[in-house]
């Protein structure tokens, strides 16, 4: 789909977290990162239980440098989806650079 056509949709469905979705999607993709971050947030405020949205943000967020926000939003997606190995291998640049400790016994 094109951005008119997820435009379209919020128009119509204005609470749509899959055309927020699929707009950020369509944003990084264009290396517009504040516009991604802004339409992956608006999904995540519709639907916060998708573990995609935090996983597409959290991506962001670690290209963009601010580790902090995207180890928050790794480990949401470990929360939602505890089984997820690629997320907690993509946690782990995070991890190290802010220094954070996990317990794995207590995941």
């Amino acid at each position: 789909m094109a951005l008119a056509d997820f435009d379209t949709t919020i128009q119509l469905k204005a609470n749509s977290d899959f055309a927020y979705n699929g707009k950020a999607a369509i944003y990084a993709e264009r290396k517009e990162y504040d516009l991604a971050l802004t339409n992956y947030t608006k999904a995540i405020s519709l639907n916060p239980n998708v573990p995609d949205y935090y996983h597409n943000r959290a991506l962001i967020y670690k290209i963009k440098g601010q580790y902090n926000l995207a180890l928050n939003d790794f480990n949401m997606v470990i929360g939602l989806a505890p089984h997820s190995t690629e997320d907690l291998r993509e946690r782990e640049k995070p991890l190290s650079l802010t220094g954070c400790k996990i317990d794995i016994h207590n995941q």
